[in-house]
């Protein structure tokens, strides 16, 4: 699948549940004494010298704020050959013109509004055909009126229209609040701009396998001036 990536900077923590069991007197005196010589240990160690720890600068404290640089979120990506991290060819995410694999040193090249990462990159022959459906969402006409009107008549077919679909999809979601997810068939990106500008997700990866669907998302993203900070290498 060819792909168009988004990213901020992700954060999670888990915490173990607490557990209360009831004892027997005697273990009850055993874990008295247990508490007592822990305490004692305690006292003896106080009296030794305190270490000062080192002022830390300001500086220092900004600094450890800052988003990892787009090379640590881009190996969130992988070969779809071989599942490895893939590498960028430059330090930059956007001057980087391909993606390497790790493992395989498969090459996944830039389009300037998306990354190829279909296992197919680079061969001139295909083994097989795609669907009638599939090959009409990579014409430009359909890509460029999917959201000019085509993506509205869905309500015809029991969708209930955009805001609600998405409230349907945050709520889906919730589990996943601060991590990555991926946009499988994002089209032109409708959804995948609502995820960004939620500020809900780490990581947002717009997926589809229309090139042209890709480029109208990009687009998009640069019409509704999404700033770097949030379209991290859109070209994903």
């Amino acid at each position: 699948m060819a792909a168009l990536g988004t990213a901020i900077t992700p954060a999670a923590a888990t915490a173990a549940p607490c557990c209360y069991n009831r004892h027997p007197r005697s273990h009850i005196t055993a874990c008295r004494n247990r508490v007592a010589s822990t305490r004692r240990l305690d006292l003896c160690a106080s009296s030794s010298p305190a270490v000062t720890a080192p002022d830390i600068p300001d500086e220092a404290l900004v600094e450890s704020l800052v988003a990892p640089a787009p090379e640590t979120k881009l190996r969130k990506l992988a070969c779809p050959i071989c599942y490895y991290p893939l590498a960028s060819s430059s330090d930059q995410l956007d001057d980087a013109t391909s993606l390497e694999c790790s493992t395989c040193k498969k090459c996944y090249p830039n389009k300037q509004d998306y990354w190829d990462l279909t296992v197919s990159v680079g061969s001139t022959e295909y083994s097989e055909s795609m669907p009638v459906a599939t090959e009409l969402f990579r014409t430009p006409l359909v890509s460029f009126l999917y959201e000019r009107g085509w993506r509205q008549n869905f309500i015809w077919g029991g969708f209930p229209g955009l805001e609600r679909e998405f409230e349907m999809a945050k709520t889906y979601l919730k589990p996943t609040i601060g991590g990555t997810i991926v946009d499988a068939s994002c089209g032109s990106g409708l959804f995948s701009r609502l995820f960004i500008k939620s500020g809900l997700y780490s990581l947002v990866v717009a997926l589809d396998f229309s090139e042209n669907m890709l480029k109208q998302c990009n687009q998009y993203i640069k019409q509704e001036n999404i700033s770097d900070e949030y379209a991290f290498g859109h070209y994903v």
